[in-house]
């Protein structure tokens, strides 16, 4: 391991997943509804899950100099979330009567595991999966 690779790791704290909204306060509900996570602060930009993967929120800026630029609309923003979970069936079943978008359940054949996708209150594409299947050469290495 190099040295720059020892720095980068006693640098790094966490990662957070910074999502373009319209409203923060509507969005921070819809988070908490469907996904459950939890306001770090009443109210905040900023959440969480029990694992402590945080997420936080923002209103998209039209200075290109901006960090919270995103250069285009919300809806077409790509977001490369995707929620591990244990249940998808049941996920996928709790969306969709909730009157949330979501795809068809795919990867029924694939060593990969099953995934869909639905679509938040600000159109952002999230991504929902249930892990590899045993066959997989990853399947051993996962964490949860």
């Amino acid at each position: 391991m190099s040295d720059h690779q020892i720095a980068t790791k006693q640098i790094i704290k966490s990662v957070s997943y910074n999502l373009p909204v319209l409203d923060i306060e509507k969005a921070g509900g819809w988070y908490a509804k469907h996904l459950g996570f939890e306001y770090i602060e009443p109210k905040g930009g900023e959440m969480k899950l029990p694992d402590g993967t945080w997420i936080s929120f923002f209103t998209p800026d039209t200075d290109e100099d901006s960090m919270w630029y995103i250069g285009g609309e919300i809806g077409q923003y790509r977001v490369g979330i995707v929620f591990r979970v244990r249940d998808l069936d049941q996920l996928h079943n709790d969306l969709k009567n909730d009157g949330v978008r979501v795809t068809d359940i795919g990867g029924e054949n694939s060593s990969c595991g099953r995934f869909f996708d639905f679509y938040d209150l600000n159109g952002l594409k999230l991504g929902a999966w249930e892990g590899y299947l045993e066959n997989n050469r990853y399947y051993h290495a996962q964490s949860c």
